[in-house]
């Protein structure tokens, strides 16, 4: 499997009861998926990141989507979470530990960009 590369089209619903159709192949990992979803749906900084649930179970990163289950037609649930404090100090000792890091983790390292930048701009330089 994975020379195939069959395209089809999976069915997102938010919890709001916003859906849209996303193509994507049955090669696709989970977390190639993810970025995709992430790239539409949350802007890069975000406080806020995504958890994909197909059927009652969190998507797994490093599979296929055929292999979890996924054909033309099915659906997915998405779910907004906002990135804690506790996940970016995870993120940031993976990252200064030099760990890999998933996409969801990258994330929340971006996240802590954003909030460096906005408390930089509120600290009145001594200067």
């Amino acid at each position: 499997p994975g020379a195939n590369r069959e395209v089809f089209h999976v069915t997102v619903c938010t919890l709001t009861g916003d859906s849209f159709d996303v193509a994507c192949s049955d090669s696709m990992l989970g977390k190639e998926f993810w970025q995709l979803l992430a790239d539409q749906q949350v802007p890069r900084g975000s406080l806020k990141t995504l958890t994909v649930l197909i059927g009652a179970d969190v998507m797994k990163s490093e599979v296929s989507l055929a292999e979890q289950g996924l054909r033309d037609g099915k659906t997915v649930t998405l779910l907004y979470e906002e990135i804690s404090k506790g996940m970016q100090g995870a993120a940031a000792t993976k990252v200064f530990q030099g760990g890999e890091i998933t996409m969801e983790e990258l994330h929340a390292w971006h996240s802590i960009h954003v909030l460096t930048e906005v408390e930089m701009l509120a600290i009145p330089c001594p200067l």
